[in-house]
């Protein structure tokens, strides 16, 4: 209790730190299972949300689309260390984005006149605790979700749909776990470090250019997907219109890329971490990967299966370069420890990110907070910390250290 109070209520108010805390307390290895679980299951999510069925694996037709799913999981997300593989940004990131497929999907079979989800009390309070999960998820998902719900409402509507009963129950989770995020003392905790209090202090011009930064992060840690499918969704409406617009492919694929955009719009702040884009990346999978279908339906071949040899090559020919670092880690905390027990004098602090804009006011030093386990072991050894030099511009997340 004491453990859920401090680090849930007080730190961090996301569902997902529950499951960071527990599986700190549990140990990683039970992480390591449920995470490869939890990913799969999020590849088997994308691949029904695409084709509104289950993978068939007895035949070799839904292999190869299912195959460059988990390609794309792994290549086309932002900082996939950060949101796959590292308790805290999984739990918090890609675990919840499991969740709120699952209400994608359901969302979308609702739109398409599918609705499947029986009037079960269990399965409306089920639903309802689902939905408040991806309503504290974190602070992009639980916003994009009430949005799509409204969306949702309105298509039903248009459309002749009654919206059925567990909508209600889905919509009160998410606005639950709305209010409990968003009024949450830990919140207000989170606001008040110095990265939001750079990004609220900072000029026009420098909002813009590390907004346009962190925006190009994004676009090309997706590798393109979403400007190709947006590209492929306006030529289709530049050439058959009308069939394009009655294609619900398209549709739900025009829906994932304003998404897209609408979350790296809400998230590009200068200081913003990279994994806070990985629902976007997600989304800009799902658009692209809608629109290639659309795409196989209309010529009557398919493109899946060359996309996922492609998709493979690359794979390997990056997997060196994408799995080394990972590799080094063990490593680089071995040395880290043995410089800061080691040390007699000041220890020099690396920084954690440095972007190197046009002029010295449009370039940014990011260091690790003050908070990470790192600098408790400096100042328990009651070291004099400084920053490296030679990075001249703005310095963030170490403000009370000596710049030399």
């Amino acid at each position: 209790v004491d453990i859920y109070f401090y680090e849930h209520v007080a730190q961090n108010p996301r569902a997902g730190h529950i499951f960071t805390v527990l599986f700190l307390w549990a140990g990683k290895w039970l992480f390591v299972i449920a995470n490869a679980a939890v990913q799969t299951g999020l590849a088997f999510s994308v691949f029904y949300f695409i084709f509104m069925r289950k993978p068939d694996f007895k035949t070799v037709k839904d292999i190869y689309p299912f195959a460059l799913i988990c390609l794309l999981s792994v290549m086309a997300v932002v900082s996939p260390d950060n949101v796959l593989f590292w308790i805290g940004g999984a739990c918090n990131y890609s675990w919840m984005m499991l969740c709120f497929m699952i209400v994608l999907i359901l969302l979308r079979g609702l739109a398409l006149g599918r609705d499947k989800v029986k009037n079960n009390p269990f399965i409306m309070w089920g639903l309802l605790a689902l939905c408040f999960l991806v309503g504290d998820s974190n602070e992009n998902n639980g916003p994009m979700a009430l949005g799509l719900f409204a969306f949702t409402a309105v298509a039903c509507y248009i459309r002749g749909i009654k919206l059925p009963k567990w909508f209600y129950f889905a919509l009160t989770g998410i606005i639950l776990g709305l209010l409990y995020m968003f009024t949450s003392p830990a919140l207000y905790t989170r606001a008040n470090n110095v990265l939001p209090f750079f990004y609220v202090d900072s000029s026009f011009t420098q909002r813009l250019f590390f907004h346009l930064y962190k925006e190009n992060h994004l676009i090309f840690g997706n590798l393109l997907l979403a400007p190709a499918a947006g590209l492929i969704l306006i030529m289709a409406l530049a050439l058959e219109t009308k069939r394009t617009l009655s294609n619900n492919d398209a549709w739900t694929a025009a829906v994932c890329l304003g998404s897209f955009v609408a979350l790296s719009l809400a998230l590009s702040m200068a200081p913003a971490s990279a994994r806070a884009f990985y629902s976007a990346s997600v989304f800009g999978i799902m658009a692209f990967l809608l629109m290639v279908k659309f795409l196989c339906e209309r010529f009557g071949k398919n493109i899946l299966r060359p996309l996922f040899f492609i998709a493979l090559i690359v794979f390997i020919v990056f997997l060196p370069a994408f799995t080394l670092p990972y590799l080094d880690l063990r490593r680089q905390d071995r040395d880290r420890q043995a410089v800061i027990k080691s040390a007699r004098g000041d220890i020099c602090v690396p920084p954690l990110t440095v972007i190197a804009g046009p002029t010295s006011n449009l370039s940014l030093t990011f260091y690790e907070p003050v908070m990470s386990p790192r600098f408790k072991e400096v100042n328990k050894l009651k070291h004099d910390v400084r920053v490296c030099p030679a990075e001249k511009g703005l310095f963030i997340g170490l403000p009370e250290l000596k710049i030399y």
